[in-house]
């Protein structure tokens, strides 16, 4: 596949340039574009028409829906478009559209169409549109927020007359600003008028979307003051959110702010967590602390020291966020909160609209064996080291030509090679930059990438997902097991004291002439050389 090809396939085909928002405004039907220039943002406005997947024109007469259809390359799955004129229009089709396959279900064999929710996100995978383009994090207008309150914020309660903000701290650049004084309707004024004056590109905050945005907001609906915080001025909205985070599902109150991204680094810190399971506490101090953005854990609440704390933790966990927001058909913000099987299936189904092809009915999910977990020893044992396969599963899918039967374009398998080369090869940099900003941001970029890769097999596996494979999922936990087991008995050969097997990696206590630190490399050498 050509560079340029492959470049597309990987941040879109559209090479629109340093778009720090991507918006669409429902009562126009219009895409507004938002492009930072220097010290400025300019709006751009983009024709666009929303449309829906279906298997037939049938399902549109049934429904009584009268609409422009484009047929797409292969007539298998969801072979058509329908277009609407405006957004009402599309509503309007797919509550029709759905009303009658409900009422109706037993005539289907499948859902008769496919709706890619969110017409800022169609928009996006139509087009190519990705955010931050020839941009470095350090382009982005970041504005943090923090709030000092009467009462601690876990039961701050905006149905509360006598709970109130005193204090609402505003950090922009190296610049605090505090906003304060006895007159909520002055104070929520005063912070709209700041947001609107300043147009950050992303407003972060401790907390932001469980407690400090939502007292904000509902405060703001009862005084009657216009919580206009988006751009063009555009009213903020508020609405449940369930995020997927590992085996964890987390719901919160999320705050759609138009043309914006909202961060917190709440759910930042419990991103960073999912894997390492490290954290103690998600308490803002605590985070800062561990991440060693602050030397001590401050005891006193300060709006100052939080603004800055905030800035200090976003700094550190959301680059890999940011170069992922590069690629995918998705704000910064919700490269951070959708699940990682969304985003990848968000890619596979960009390049299936480049190119008008066809696209699968989503898959139903089904129970599979997994990956291999064995406790052989327990009690005190030391030493103890940790043996993994690195990148097992996502090295099995390529050396065993495991692949979504669905995906007749090979995307899913051109991705994941892209990705995989790309990571090899900024690694092998990293070993040769000395500065510390390059290094920093080529590691972030490399992580990225990592954190997409490690994704690829559980997307095989993920039920509702376009190109989603049970067979496929099942074979590659098959595999890995056997790996797994290999590993754990060719250790043994050695004369390791195996203590815990899990999925990729094993927990072991060597023998006494592989406990030195060259010992234990001996013994990882030892054990590739008998691996399959």
């Amino acid at each position: 596949m050509p560079a340029d090809d492959l470049n597309e396939l990987l941040y879109g085909e559209d090479s629109t340039q340093h778009i720090v928002g991507v918006d669409h405004d429902a009562s126009i039907c219009r895409t507004l574009i938002y492009i930072r220039d220097g010290g400025k943002v300019r709006e751009e406005v983009r024709e666009f028409k929303p449309y829906l997947y279906i298997d037939s024109r049938e399902i549109l007469k049934k429904a009584g829906i009268d609409c422009e259809t484009t047929e797409l390359t292969s007539d298998a799955g969801l072979h058509m478009l329908a277009r609407f004129n405006t957004c009402g229009e599309y509503d309007a089709a797919v509550r029709s559209i759905n009303g009658y396959y409900r009422a109706q279900r037993n005539d289907f064999l499948e859902e008769p169409f496919y709706e890619i929710r969110e017409f800022a996100h169609q928009f996006m995978v139509a087009s190519g549109v990705t955010h931050y383009k020839a941009m470095e994090w350090e382009d982005v207008r970041v504005m943090c927020l923090a709030a000092r309150m009467n009462v601690s914020a876990e039961i701050a309660d905006a149905a509360n007359k006598e709970h109130r903000v005193l204090e609402l701290g505003v950090l922009l650049g190296d610049e605090v600003k505090i906003i304060s004084g006895d007159d909520e309707v002055a104070m929520l004024t005063a912070l709209v008028a700041l947001i609107t004056e300043h147009d950050p590109d992303v407003i972060c905050g401790h907390q932001l979307y469980k407690q400090l945005m939502p007292f904000l907001a509902a405060r703001a609906k009862s005084r009657k003051v216009a919580f206009s915080i988006g751009r063009g001025r555009r009213a903020a909205v508020v609405e449940r959110y369930v995020m997927p985070l590992a085996e964890r599902r987390l719901e919160f109150p999320r705050v759609r702010v138009f043309g914006r991204s909202m961060l917190d680094t709440w759910i930042l810190a419990q991103n960073y967590d999912i894997f390492r399971r490290e954290m103690d506490s998600y308490d803002l101090p605590y985070i800062a602390n561990f991440l060693d953005v602050r030397e001590t854990q401050r005891e006193a609440a300060s709006l100052d020291d939080a603004l800055h704390e905030t800035a200090d933790v976003l700094g550190a966990l959301v680059p890999n966020f940011f170069h992922l927001s590069q690629m995918l058909p998705y704000s910064l913000e919700d490269s951070v909160i959708k699940g990682n099987a969304t985003k990848i299936n968000s890619l596979l189904l960009r390049e299936y609209y480049r190119q008008r092809m066809a696209i699968p009915y989503p898959v139903e999910g089904r129970s599979y064996a997994g990956g291999y977990t064995d406790v052989r020893a327990t009690g005190i044992i030391k030493p103890v080291i940790n043996l993994d396969v690195a990148s097992l599963y996502p090295s099995l899918l390529l050396t065993q030509g495991i692949f979504p039967q669905s995906d007749c374009l090979g995307v899913f398998e051109k991705i994941l090679r892209e990705l995989l080369s790309r990571r090899l090869e900024i690694k092998h940099r990293l070993r040769t930059v000395t500065d510390k900003g390059l290094h920093r941001k080529l590691d972030a970029q490399q992580g990225t990438f990592k954190i997409i890769i490690n994704s690829f097999y559980g997307y095989l596996g993920t039920g509702r997902m376009n190109f989603a494979d049970m067979n496929a999922a099942e074979r590659v936990a098959a595999v890995g097991q056997e790996t797994v087991k290999k590993m754990a008995e060719v250790l043994t050969e050695h004369g390791c004291t195996l203590i815990e097997i899990d999925t990729d990696g094993i927990y072991l206590q060597p023998p006494p002439q592989y406990r030195s630190k060259e010992g234990h490399d001996k013994l990882v050498e030892l054990a590739n050389a008998q691996m399959p």
